[in-house]
């Protein structure tokens, strides 16, 4: 029985990525009116919009090791999902740190970054006044240089996130090589 019905906007548009073939999508929105919401600004947000929910993903898998939040009202979800991007902003920071400028601080490793920090929050928090402020800072300070360096190795194969499975269990393409891209993507609107 359906209650309600809801009127949406479809956006048709042909996306190709260099040396890739084009592909067909598809968006639907509430933002009906073309003039208020134009199709050439809603695609690029659309994408960026992907990313966030990529970033998302990635923080509940590797900070909550979990696809789903462990709260039950708004509120605490809400303060859930503010405790894992601040926890992701201080291991960013951290990283940063321990890059010092002499590599790209997206090799250095999130994973093994955060396993460090939860090792040092919890010396640091169970040692309180054991340690002076100096040997909190030296301890610290190897904590950088340790994080510094577990650089992850350059990738034999690119990274990437096609819509395959390596097992098919619908009709799915199957995976049989992953490829990744970088640069600009073209858009071509079939129906603004």
């Amino acid at each position: 029985m359906i209650t309600h019905w809801v009127t949406v906007r479809e956006i048709r548009v042909r996306v190709q990525r260099p040396g890739h073939r084009a592909q067909e999508l598809r968006l639907w929105t509430s933002l009906v009116d073309p003039a208020a919401a134009p199709a050439a600004e809603l695609i690029p947000r659309y994408a960026r919009r992907w990313e966030h929910k990529l970033y998302y993903r990635e923080l509940k898998r590797q900070l909550r090791k979990s696809d789903v939040l462990h709260r039950h009202t708004l509120l605490t979800g809400a303060q859930e999902i503010a405790a894992v991007v601040v926890a992701s902003a201080l291991l960013a920071r951290e990283r940063a740190r321990a890059a010092a400028g002499q590599t790209p601080v997206l090799t250095v490793s999130f994973g093994k970054t955060l396993e460090l920090a939860r090792c040092l929050w919890l010396t640091l928090a169970l040692a309180g006044e054991l340690l002076t402020p100096r040997q909190q800072q030296q301890l610290t300070a190897r904590f950088m240089e340790r994080a510094g360096r577990y650089v992850t190795r350059r990738r034999r194969r690119p990274r990437s996130c096609p819509r395959a499975v390596r097992r098919p269990v619908s009709k799915w393409p199957r995976l049989l090589k992953n490829q990744a891209w970088e640069g600009d993507i073209r858009f071509h609107f079939l129906q603004p």
